[in-house]
């Protein structure tokens, strides 16, 4: 790397600390040796993916490069902590899954997560699943009211707990679908070493036809593109589905007469 000297950093405590950087660093590497330099001459243990640096009023993202953004030799900049992430985080369970079919609920079960971290340290979060439970659908049938389909949100506050571990205080709950453990008052969620990614222990009502309800499970949600699905995967599992549970109305559908038809024989005529 070339160097291009060292940047001023102004700690909340008032410390200002000089940290040598090169011009192909990004903001995420000098927070990196920033953390570093904090343990060796403050003694603060602070995870870099809890630092947020400023250039006078702008907030430098992870991915810049310092150079870019008009960081130079002795360019002073401000240090605060951040106790919980910032940004919009999502998950889309509609694809294979550890070698199972399903989402974080299990077997013949999908969930879509989207979470969103304000400045302020408030938070919403909206989960929606679904389930398969029949093979049948009638005219009046109704996801959420069969135990189908369920969707959840969660509205409050964060607070830091044990880095990087964070308390989500719950204030509103609004649910729609049959679910059986009570309301929760408080989640838990941890920031990954990837501060793009963090990881929410949510409550999951899916998986009573198949696995049993899920209950509390760990996921991890993302600020990152999601992955493209397999495409050697038949429609049904690129859906998280089982094609043998799959629904009359879903993808490889094609697979439920011969199946009845093996079981009682007439579907097919005989020859």
């Amino acid at each position: 790397m070339t160097s291009r000297g060292t940047v001023r950093i102004c700690t909340p405590g008032g410390n200002e600390l000089a940290v040598p950087f090169s011009e192909e660093q990004t903001v995420a590497q000098l927070k990196v040796q920033l953390e570093q330099q904090l343990a060796a001459s403050l003694k603060m243990e602070t995870p870099a993916v809890f630092l947020r640096l400023l250039h006078g009023a702008e907030e430098l993202k992870d991915e810049w490069l310092l150079v870019e953004h008009g960081v130079a030799d002795g360019t002073l900049l401000t240090q605060i902590v951040s106790p919980h992430p910032s940004g919009v985080f999502k998950l889309r369970s509609d694809g294979l899954r550890g070698g199972l079919r399903g989402g974080p609920a299990g077997r013949n079960t999908t969930a879509t997560i989207h979470a969103e971290f304000r400045e302020d340290g408030t938070f919403h979060i909206s989960v929606k699943e679904t389930e398969i439970t029949s093979l049948v659908r009638l005219a009046d049938w109704d996801p959420h009211r069969e135990g189908a389909a369920f969707d959840h949100e969660y509205e409050g506050k964060t607070s830091s707990w044990s880095p990087p571990r964070f308390i989500l205080s719950v204030s509103r709950c609004e649910r729609k679908g049959k679910f059986v453990d009570a309301e929760p008052v408080e989640l838990t969620g941890e920031i990954c070493p990837d501060a793009g990614e963090v990881q929410l222990q949510l409550p999951f009502a899916a998986g009573a036809c198949n696995e049993g309800r899920a209950g509390l499970r760990w996921v991890t949600v993302s600020q990152k593109p999601p992955c493209e699905p397999d495409h050697d995967s038949s429609p049904a599992e690129a859906e998280g589905l089982d094609p043998v549970a799959a629904p009359l109305d879903a993808p490889g559908r094609s697979r439920v007469p011969k199946l009845l038809s093996k079981a009682f024989g007439y579907l097919s005529p005989k020859r």
